[in-house]
């Protein structure tokens, strides 16, 4: 019997994503022989063993989720018929309707949706999913206002060069069509999104309250980690970052959502509130905060992930990491199949795939190997390291103390041990990636990931009763978020000092060009 259908379900929907490059004929042949081949296997030669058995019904549903992927991926893959009636840029009216906005100081990008085009000269309305406005005069917009917009309407430009940014491709993974530099926008209908646009005031408060208790240069990073705002982030740090790999704690992510989550689900148990009401309010919660930073891929998993590992304790059910991580996906890749192609998405997920599957062999090697080791020293269960269990080892003789502190010795060794090998296998699964789209690969990226994150959580929690605290007064927001800025100001300096090593970056396209030459 198959223990994680819904891994096999999102592999048959990415194959017929991929298999979209070839012609139809083919496809549909593909899928007629996979249909076949699962009805013969189940209800025809009956075959049953420890992998697959005649209890898999869902796989009667891979043939209709691979039809499934291809049909949307080749409808997202359609450019938009209006592109044939203008080269490069045409001046233009857009009705649509505000989805995002995002505040950049004197620019603000707004996301339109559900928009209708009518360019010069043409008659014929033109329907667009997404664009992208540039703006200087939105102070007077809220999200799910509905507006006209008349300005010059213009084509993302693809790459020239091999490796060169694909700014057309990477607006079509995110289904934009066009980008509009407006002349002239007036509201058609006032109403708004009460929720979005009062988390989206929230996040612009916590903004102001950050740049006024820290410099600019933290405040920036802190907006960036927290509240995915990163048009206070200085690119100067940016590379910094970038060139240590750790990027990755200025995104969004599973760390942060869980954090937040399961912090305010535990207070909620705390109150004495049941496991429903603590699940459904938390689950609120967090769907809340995904909005507020303004939902990308990253957060989207992190957010599905935490609420099914929420919901498995409501219904009495064992949450599996990978069954999780599929379903996400799956619902990801359902509303964007062209995400299988956006770094962010591949990284993202590949993180969480090298902690699933990766990281338990070597803890599994490890807890073989330290248990051997433990048997002489009073227990030989690591994972007993609370209370009752160091007063017990406490009450050893004198004689014994040696092999207590040979035994602690072990354990804090064992912990620095799967903290190495967790980043070790994360990185197994990015480093790839990585060097896929970016070409760089930090040497010394281990390391310092090493360094960075035990003090995360601290660096978390004082930034959100800094951000949370400064919104009353302005001296205890200062007092909270002071931690937080002493370890902004050790992360800066570790990355400065081992950017300063030699050899600290590989630029992995050069040296493959010149073995090849």
């Amino acid at each position: 019997m198959i223990k994680r259908p819904l891994v096999i379900m999102l592999l048959s929907f990415i194959l017929g994503s991929i298999i979209t490059k070839l012609k139809v004929p083919v496809v549909l042949g593909i899928i007629l022989i996979v249909f076949i081949g699962i009805i013969l296997v189940q209800y025809v030669l009956k075959i049953s063993n420890r992998y697959v058995s005649s209890q898999d019904k869902f796989l009667i549903l891979l043939p209709v989720l691979l039809y499934f992927g291809f049909l949307l991926m080749s409808r997202q893959q359609i450019p938009n018929p209006m592109d044939h009636f203008f080269e490069d840029k045409v001046m233009g009216n857009i009705t649509g309707t505000v989805s995002m906005i995002v505040d950049k100081g004197d620019n603000t990008t707004v996301y339109l949706k559900n928009n209708q085009i009518q360019i010069s000269k043409h008659s014929m309305l033109f329907p667009s999913s997404q664009l992208i406005l540039y703006s200087k005069n939105t102070k007077q917009l809220k999200i799910g206002n509905k507006i006209q917009v008349y300005g010059e309407i213009r084509k993302f430009r693809p790459a020239t060069n091999y490796g060169q940014f694909d700014e057309a491709f990477y607006n079509k993974i995110n289904g934009i069509d066009y980008k509009v530099y407006e002349k002239n926008t007036k509201i058609v209908d006032a109403g708004f999104n009460h929720l979005k646009q009062g988390l989206y005031e929230l996040k612009l408060g916590l903004v102001n309250v950050y740049s006024s208790i820290l410099n600019e240069k933290n405040a920036g990073l802190v907006s960036a980690m927290l509240l995915g705002e990163k048009s206070m982030l200085g690119e100067e740090m940016k590379d910094l970052y970038k060139e240590n790999g750790i990027t990755h704690i200025l995104a969004i992510s599973g760390f942060h959502v869980s954090l937040i989550g399961l912090t305010f689900y535990k207070i909620l148990n705390f109150i004495g509130l049941n496991q429903l009401a603590s699940t459904l309010i938390s689950t609120f919660v967090i769907y809340c905060y995904g909005i507020l930073t303004n939902l990308s891929v990253s957060t989207g998993r992190a957010v599905v992930m935490l609420i099914v590992s929420l919901f498995a304790n409501v219904v009495w059910r064992t949450y599996d990491l990978l069954s999780s991580l599929s379903l996400s996906a799956l619902l990801i890749l359902i509303q964007n199949p062209m995400a299988i192609y956006d770094a962010g998405f591949l990284l993202s997920f590949g993180a969480v795939l090298g902690i699933g599957v990766i990281a338990p062999v070597f803890r599994k090697l490890t807890d073989d190997l330290f248990k051997d080791l433990l048997k002489k020293y009073k227990t030989a269960d690591i994972g007993k390291k609370n209370l009752p269990y160091i007063i017990e080892d406490l009450k050893v003789s004198k004689e014994n103390y040696h092999k207590l502190i040979c035994k602690y010795i072990l354990i804090l060794f064992k912990g620095v041990t799967d903290s190495a090998f967790l980043c070790f296998s994360i990185n197994l699964i990015t480093i790839p990636i990585l060097l896929y789209f970016f070409y760089e690969l930090p040497i010394y990226s281990l390391i310092v990931n090493l360094l960075i994150l035990p003090p995360m959580s601290l660096l978390t929690f004082l930034s959100i009763l800094g951000g949370i605290t400064g919104c009353f007064n302005h001296y205890l927001g200062t007092f909270f978020i002071g931690g937080a800025h002493y370890i902004l100001e050790f992360y800066q300096a570790m990355c400065e000092f081992f950017r300063s090593l030699p050899g600290h970056m590989l630029i992995t396209l050069y040296y493959f060009y010149l073995f090849f030459l």
